[in-house]
C-alpha cells in the first residue's frame, strides 16, 4: 500500500485545499479587502478570524481573491462616479457664471487628480 492509496482512502471532511472557496469566506474576504480587520470581517459571517486566516494561507484561490478586492472596489467606485458625473454643463441658468466656471474648473482639476491617483494602484 502506497502513500497515494492512503490518501484516496481517507475519510471525513475534505481539507480546505480540496473544496471550492465558500461564499461566506468570499464575503469575509471582500470586507477584509475593503479595510475591515480580520476579526470584524470574520465575525460578520459568523466564523473565527483564525479560520479566515487559515483559508487565506491554505486555499489556492483565497489569496488571489483577497488581492483582487481593492482593485474591484476601485473599479466599482469609478463606474459610479462616471455614471453620476454630468455629461454637459449648462452655465446659462447660473446666476453667477464666473462662479460656475470656477467651480467647473475646480471639479475638473479634482477629477483629473483623482484619476491620476487611482491609476497608480
Amino acid at each position: 500500500m502506497t502513500l497515494s492509496d492512503l490518501k484516496q482512502k481517507r475519510r471525513g471532511r475534505p481539507s480546505i485545499e480540496e473544496i471550492p472557496l465558500p461564499p461566506h469566506v468570499q464575503r469575509a474576504l471582500v470586507l477584509r479587502g475593503n479595510g475591515s480587520s480580520w476579526k470584524d470581517a470574520a465575525e460578520s459571517v459568523r466564523m473565527d478570524y483564525r479560520t479566515l486566516r487559515k483559508y487565506v494561507r491554505d486555499h489556492p484561490d483565497a489569496n488571489n481573491f483577497l488581492e483582487r478586492q481593492p482593485q474591484d472596489a476601485l473599479d466599482q467606485s469609478h463606474s459610479r462616479l462616471i455614471a453620476a458625473a454630468p455629461l454637459s454643463f449648462d452655465l446659462s441658468e447660473c446666476p453667477k457664471p464666473k462662479a460656475g466656471i470656477s467651480t467647473l474648473v475646480k471639479f475638473c482639476s479634482l477629477w483629473s487628480s483623482f484619476l491620476e491617483c487611482s491609476l497608480t494602484f
